[in-house]
């Protein structure tokens, strides 16, 4: 039986690995299985902490990290818009205010308010739609709808 799951297992284990690595399925319970008698079981017992979550098997002990933005402040969303808009090398950063319009003010043109978008888009993990992306013309409209976005109250 144990000789016939472990079969199993090889034939299937790019598919394991590829779960594994998405973090569904700890690689180390799968290395277990494939290279002992045993058939691949939950932990009895789990060392949880708010950063990581050990897995011991009996031939192997992994640790799995799960990472976390801490929670989002109208503070933390404006200096975050304002840290990629300074970092963005078209930016005069003394003319950089919360007040400021991109076309106008800043001097930028209709692809580098798209690249802006885009930095955002990176910067807080989720797409702006091209019809919202459209009205956000000033630094404060950016935090704004970020803000409404992620459910941030002040």
């Amino acid at each position: 039986m144990a000789v016939l799951l472990r079969q199993s297992l090889r034939a299937v284990q790019p598919t394991i690995n590829a779960i594994a690595l998405r973090g569904m399925l700890p690689k180390a319970a799968t290395t277990a299985a494939l290279h002992s008698q045993l058939p691949i079981e939950r932990p009895q017992q789990r060392n949880f902490s708010v950063l990581s979550r050990s897995y011991e098997s009996p031939l192997h002990k992994a640790t799995v990290r799960f990472y976390s933005h801490p929670p989002l402040s109208l503070d933390s969303v404006r200096d975050r818009v304002l840290l990629v808009l300074k970092l963005y090398d078209k930016v005069d950063v003394s003319k950089l205010t919360l007040d400021s319009h991109f076309l106008k003010d800043l001097g930028l043109d209709s692809l580098d308010h798209v690249e802006v978008i885009m930095a955002m888009e990176d910067e807080f993990g989720f797409e702006i739609p091209d019809g919202d992306a459209d009205r956000l013309l000033h630094v404060k409209d950016i935090v704004t709808y970020v803000c409404d976005k992620e459910d941030v109250f002040a």
